[in-house]
């Protein structure tokens, strides 16, 4: 993995995130990797800004992770294969997941509506707001 910080016009870190390092080019891994994103809203706020996000694979290891940008969206890159799920943490809402197929050369969302509440407490989205298509 390899961290990747961006930067605001002083220098301050403002999101960090951390992408698997792959030895390809830009069109070599659009072709062999999928990629997974999606939009987080908060409840009575809109977008779930400095969400922390991870993708977790079906034997629960986070295999990424990210924060939201300050509109809410959030993105994994270079992604296997596989079935797995997003959760998203924000303090003062309760911990989100949904289930995510990545199949290479397509772009997996996941949007989530977070809910106020306890931490630790499990809301999941509804089905459709789940969808995977081509890039």
């Amino acid at each position: 993995m390899a961290p990747l910080s961006y930067l605001d016009a002083s220098g301050r870190a403002v999101q960090d995130i951390e992408l698997p390092f792959v030895h390809d080019t830009i069109e070599a891994q659009q072709a062999n990797y999928a990629q997974v994103q999606g939009q987080l809203n908060a409840e009575g706020a809109g977008g779930a800004a400095n969400a922390e996000v991870e993708l977790v694979d079906g034997a629960g290891r986070v295999v990424q992770r990210t924060q939201s940008t300050e509109s809410g969206a959030y993105r994994f890159s270079n992604v296997d294969r596989g079935q797995y799920r997003v959760r998203v943490n924000r303090r003062g809402f309760r911990t989100s997941e949904a289930p995510v197929a990545a199949a290479p050369a397509a772009t997996s969302r996941a949007n989530m509506d977070l809910a106020h509440g306890p931490v630790g407490a499990l809301s999941r989205p509804s089905g459709d707001r789940l969808r995977s298509r081509p890039t």
